[in-house]
């Protein structure tokens, strides 16, 4: 069973997969079903919506001023969510990783991804080389 069982989602996995569908993925299906019967289809890009403002790029048009300021609150969101991240020099980063116990590496492969960090080992012994 999917962690996306329950979802439209996960009923797209069943097909593409073609495994049997369970339960709940199928009342999934049905309730999806049943929105659409009753309110037709979702309407993406209301103005006042970050939608709204990407539809407005994409039809090049002049961006309303509801969806201008909605852009701008998601900008704002956005920036405030990757100010956590600090950026750190890669020479810095590959000596903290080798240097570290066993398990912290494991825990840094896991985040990072083990190709990446063994593209910036290989990428700062070539330029120490």
């Amino acid at each position: 069973m999917s962690d996306r069982c329950g979802t439209m989602a996960g009923y797209a996995d069943h097909r593409k997969n073609s495994t049997p569908t369970c339960r709940a993925c199928k009342d999934a299906r049905n309730d999806y079903q049943r929105r659409y019967r009753m309110y037709g289809p979702q309407k993406h890009g209301i103005h006042g919506t970050y939608g709204g403002y990407k539809r407005h790029l994409r039809n090049r048009t002049q961006p309303c001023t509801e969806c201008l300021e909605a852009h701008n609150e998601y900008q704002q969101r956005r920036r405030a969510l990757t100010a956590r991240n600090v950026l750190v020099p890669t020479e810095l980063l590959v000596e903290l990783y080798l240097s570290s116990p066993p398990e912290v590496q494991v825990k840094t492969e896991d985040m990072l991804g083990a190709k990446r960090l063994e593209v910036l080992v290989q990428r700062v012994d070539e330029a120490a080389a």
